[in-house]
């Protein structure tokens, strides 16, 4: 929801697409410089997630020697415990500010690197991956998104979520053909391999971990973000608004979306290429393929936005992507393999962006946290089933290297069981995407509140200047 100091600062006139694209890129520029911090951070923080997603189910099959179906269950744990950390640590970024949430994300990165590298003890390893990178990753990216609010107006924060998103792409690329690089020299000593890719991660860790430490604490572009409010009560507040359950049911689709397609990317086609092309394949400059593709398509992409709505893309992007894997069924060669991965990039460079934009401007002032913590959802608790369903698909039609020969049917049944998704979320449009006006924003249960009362006058209040600036 836009705040009457985003519509003050809002274009100066009416603008063609192209021109409020080349003003947003000035007003970039002329950020203050936590922004442009932030930005650096986020790439930090981006490499050591791409570096831990990519390498669990990797590492635990390789060094602790666990099935493919273990392997892919502590994926999904992981990606439900930042789920779980994200929705209820976030709420703290509110209260105590951007500074002390991303340096509690980077110290608990550093640490669970740290163990992750100087020991192979199941027991750590474990603690490492479920609590330590989990509390890191959980607090990193919705406090980086917050903390983008805070800097930009609306006039230009489509553009600056496209910048936060290329950061985190371009993150991805030197993942990406870092992993690649390494494994190609140490793929014969899986012990050695590991602890450099985990001293790495460590490395970058305590490079975010200084940039955080630069931060100027709780500085802000627009007023009313610092949270002073009991946490019970913002709660109460959040669960009685008709758009929190219409956004929340929209999230639960992606997440259905992202675990059935997407999330293959990283759960799945790793050991499929491997599978499927050698031990020696270098399924690193596929991913680096991947990444690339997104950091161009953020950029390319990002112009639609001035011509069509963040739900229309969401759904445009997630039809594109979950089609992308019918192409693996022609054949098991890099060139098909790099088609498919630019085709599912160019879906996910198409709704991912796109939902970021679209949270930022359905939050109420003082909900961001929870918000954007919903939003990162698809991203995590997607994890548990892709990295289940990628563990009984391997094991049945893609056990190893000898019975490669009904590989294909993985992505068969990835296609057939995720493309009924974003038809679904174009079908119930009129339901979930949030109205630009709304005379009852409260469930009917709680219109009587007297507690309630004043926060519904602001949102009509707020809401009609909406209403009056679209006319």
């Amino acid at each position: 929801m836009a705040s009457q100091d985003e519509k003050t600062n809002s274009y100066p006139n009416k603008l063609s697409p192209l021109e409020e694209f080349k003003y947003s890129i000035s007003e970039i520029l002329k950020s203050p410089r936590e922004l442009h911090i932030l930005y650096l951070i986020n790439l930090s923080l981006s490499f050591q997630y791409y570096l831990i997603t990519t390498l669990i189910p990797l590492f635990f099959t390789d060094i602790q020697e666990f099935s493919d179906l273990l392997s892919g269950t502590i994926f999904g744990f992981y990606g439900i415990s930042l789920g779980l950390g994200a929705i209820i640590l976030n709420p703290l970024a509110n209260r105590f500010g951007l500074k002390f949430g991303l340096s509690i994300s980077c110290i608990f990165g550093l640490i669970g690197f740290l163990l992750l590298a100087v020991t192979y003890n199941l027991s750590v390893n474990l603690v490492s991956v479920l609590t330590f990178q989990t509390i890191s990753g959980a607090l990193a990216w919705p406090v980086v998104e917050f903390g983008i609010k805070i800097y930009t107006r609306q006039d230009h924060r489509n553009f600056a979520n496209s910048l936060c998103l290329m950061s985190n792409y371009l993150a991805g690329v030197l993942t990406g053909f870092y992993i690649d690089i390494v494994w190609h020299y140490y793929e014969d000593d899986k012990h050695t391999l590991y602890k450099i890719f985990f001293y790495t991660g460590a490395g970058f860790a305590f490079f975010a971990l200084i940039l955080a430490l630069v931060l100027r604490q709780n500085e802000v572009i627009e007023d009313g973000y610092l949270c002073d409010e009991n946490i019970g009560e913002l709660s109460k507040k959040i669960v009685s608004k008709k758009r929190f359950w219409r956004f929340f049911a929209l999230i639960c689709l992606l997440i259905l979306l992202r675990s059935g397609c997407f999330g293959h990317l990283d759960a799945t086609f790793p050991k499929y290429v491997t599978r499927t092309l050698g031990d020696d394949a270098h399924f690193g400059y596929l991913l680096a393929v991947h990444q690339t593709t997104m950091l161009i398509g953020v950029i390319f992409f990002t112009y639609f936005t001035y011509i069509y709505s963040s739900y229309t893309l969401i759904c445009i992007g997630g039809i594109v992507g979950t089609l992308a894997p019918l192409l693996i069924l022609g054949g098991s060669n890099y060139g098909i393999y790099a088609i498919f991965v630019i085709l599912i990039s160019c879906g996910e460079a198409l709704w991912v962006p796109r939902l970021l934009d679209y949270t930022m401007s359905i939050a109420p002032n003082k909900e961001e946290g929870v918000y954007l913590a919903l939003c990162n959802f698809p991203f995590y608790f997607a994890m548990i089933i892709t990295g289940i369903a990628s563990g009984i698909l391997l094991d049945e039609y893609c056990p190893d290297e000898d019975n490669a020969g009904e590989c294909y049917k993985v992505w068969l049944i990835i296609v057939f069981s995720t493309i009924l998704v974003p038809i679904l979320i174009w079908i119930l449009r009129n339901i979930l995407e949030q109205p630009d006006y709304e005379d009852k924003p409260y469930l009917k249960c709680f219109e009587d509140s007297k507690d309630l009362s004043k926060d519904n006058d602001e949102i009509k209040d707020k809401e009609g200047l909406l209403k009056n600036s679209n006319d």
